[in-house]
């Protein structure tokens, strides 16, 4: 019971914490932000300055078929029943989810010829868990079932904390027709990543003991990078700062996005993110399993003049039977690519009719639409669809009430809002909104927050 307890506390602290979706903020014209997530968009405003570190916040966690509630609810029923339903009904499908964001810098500058050039650094921290629901089977059951087998197919994971140094660029091709693209430098900090692990495990009676443990075919590779260190005094904030900026372990990648808008309250969107890779190079420990291996446990004798180390006895054991190789060779790790689309139909009586005054291409006060979006994940692709509202009032704020289908809820109601009081900026945006009281409901939860400088002064 407390193996379990420990398990399952781990996950749920993971999810407190905080599917990277982001569906609030989408296509959000008056918010430079809206660059990160289609660098094609229409952004009218001549320039911005984020400010360092609170330009742009997020939070975003998700569990499948799980939430805190579900354990830990006041309803009467034994704890223990309620682990052991969770442990029993999850599947190697199901995902745990966890992505963090911030924008240490961010600005953007209108260019003479009106392309739109936006660039800055951010952090982000993402982390993959896939429930192996035979090895939690085989951790909460022990050796209490002979001739079981677990297999350890399901242990699936990726996690790893990287810097980004970008730069993109939005422009109008013709009036209809908006292209962008953005480039990325990636800088990891730690990767760890591990999948497509085989074998299987069980317990039979033994001869000399009462159990005889076996591993059967097992071919397990867990790719480590910037994990191990020497010395843990040294991880400070100057470590993490050379450790974002170095590039020792670096990648590239690419957005692309676009805006399609054949008239003035129709139009299309679309963007393909973080089209790239990061190769591992320095610090790198990958360790690599794979043979049979049995045992029936120690046979401890005590000889007071020639004591023994029963667990090194174990362990070399092991290494002998099944060797654990560990490997320093480079190896590349894949960005989860997002793809966007949406379709938006704006009406409604213009807001400049009320003798409010306003740049922005989209200038009525109501619209309505569609966004779908997808997610790479590393084994299957998350999917969503939402359908939204905004309303404007004057120049000053936009409102967003969004309703997501996604992998993780089918009652996602998400809010957002953009306020621009003379050239500051604030916008929030939140979503799972129904279970605000009371987070424990959630499968999963999002926050975004940000503070700009948006200048509207042309060029000579």
């Amino acid at each position: 019971m407390s193996k379990s307890i420990i398990f399952f506390a781990t996950i749920l602290l993971s999810i407190t914490c905080c599917a990277q979706i982001n569906q609030v903020l989408y296509d959000f014209d008056e918010i430079p932000q809206t660059l990160f997530l289609n660098p094609g968009s229409n952004y009218s405003h001549d320039y911005y300055i984020g400010v360092p570190l609170l330009s742009g916040l997020s939070f975003n966690g998700g569990m499948t078929n799980l939430t805190a509630y579900d354990i830990f609810s006041d309803d009467g029923r034994n704890i223990n029943d309620k682990i052991r339903d969770v442990i029993y009904n999850l599947e190697n499908e199901d995902s745990f989810i966890l992505n963090e964001r911030m924008e240490v810098l961010s600005a953007g500058l209108r260019l003479k010829n009106d392309d739109f050039l936006s660039f800055g650094f951010y952090q982000e921290f993402d982390f993959t868990f896939y429930y192996p629901s035979e090895a939690v089977q085989f951790f909460y059951e022990g050796s209490t079932i002979l001739d079981k087998e677990y297999s350890i197919d399901g242990l699936n994971f990726k996690t790893e904390l990287i810097g980004v140094l970008h730069a993109g660029i939005s422009r109008k091709i013709n009036e209809e027709f908006t292209f962008g693209g953005r480039l990325k430098l990636y800088s990891s900090v730690f990767n760890a990543q591990s999948r497509n692990n085989k074998g299987t495990f069980y317990t039979t009676e033994g001869t000399d003991n009462f159990y005889r443990h076996h591993i059967l075919n097992a071919d397990a590779l867990v790719q480590t990078t910037g994990i191990i260190y020497d010395d843990y005094d040294d991880l400070d904030r100057k470590f993490f700062t050379k450790k974002f900026t170095s590039f020792e372990n670096a990648g590239i990648g690419l957005d692309l996005g676009f805006t399609y808008q054949p008239n003035e309250q129709l139009k299309i969107t679309g963007s393909a993110l973080d089209i790239g890779y990061i190769k591992n190079s320095k610090d790198v420990f990958t360790y690599y399993a794979r043979g049979n291996y049995e045992t029936e446990g120690i046979e401890i004798e005590f000889d007071e003049e020639n004591p023994q180390d029963y667990w090194q006895d174990l362990g070399d054991d092991f290494e002998n039977k099944l060797p654990v190789d560990t490997l320093y060779t480079k190896y590349f790790s894949y960005r989860p690519i997002k793809l966007n689309a949406s379709v938006k139909y704006s009406f409604g009586k213009p807001y400049y009719e009320d003798c409010y005054t306003s740049n922005a291409d989209d200038p009525y006060r109501n619209a309505m639409g569609i966004q779908l979006f997808s997610i790479k994940r590393p084994i299957e692709a998350h999917y969503a669809a939402t359908l939204f509202y905004e309303r404007r009032f004057g120049d000053f704020l936009r409102t967003k009430v969004t309703y997501t289908l996604d992998t993780y809820s089918s009652k996602n109601i998400g809010f957002g809002l953009s306020s621009k009081i003379g050239k500051f900026n604030l916008y929030l945006a939140a979503d799972n909104l129904l279970n605000f009281q009371n987070l424990a409901k959630a499968n999963s939860t999002s926050f975004q927050l940000g503070m700009n400088f948006i200048i509207d002064k042309k060029f000579p």
